[in-house]
């Protein structure tokens, strides 16, 4: 039985997980998006690379991300299971709050989030110190050779 509250919890905290990180990357790649399109409208920006410099600002964004979506998973599903007495029936089961704090261990304690995690940031750091945004000759100097 332990297995399948244990499944039960999991799959309810991926599906928050999932639909935060998609709605606060929305969030910050529209916010860096606003952003870049300005330096790219006052000429600060050479156009074409409006959607590199966003490619590699929502990569970063989303190492930082991924943590701090968990955590809002956690509690927004352990909250919504309160909220439909779904955790009285658990109580009544005999799964105390402990147990389920160590179930939802379970979740941020194996080797693969924290491997994920560290890949996104590393590969998200390699590619944006490997890129070069082109910015137009004017902003650099004055005598540009590459007019």
């Amino acid at each position: 039985m332990a297995g399948i509250i244990d499944r039960y919890i999991v799959r309810e905290v991926a599906r928050t997980f999932v639909g935060v990180t998609v709605v606060l990357m929305l969030i910050l790649v529209g916010n860096q998006f606003a952003r870049v399109l300005t330096r790219a409208a006052s000429d600060r920006l050479v156009k074409e690379a409006v959607f590199q410099l966003l490619a590699i600002t929502s990569m970063e964004y989303l190492s930082l991300l991924l943590p701090v979506a968990l955590f809002i998973a956690i509690i927004l599903a352990l909250g919504r299971m309160h909220q439909d007495s779904e955790m009285a029936a658990l109580d009544k089961g005999g799964l105390q709050n402990g147990n389920l704090a160590l179930r939802t261990g379970i979740i941020v304690r194996p080797r693969i989030p924290r491997a994920v995690l560290a890949e996104v940031g590393f590969h998200s750091r390699c590619v944006s110190s490997r890129q070069e945004v082109p910015v137009p000759c004017s902003s650099v100097t004055s005598r540009c050779k590459y007019t």
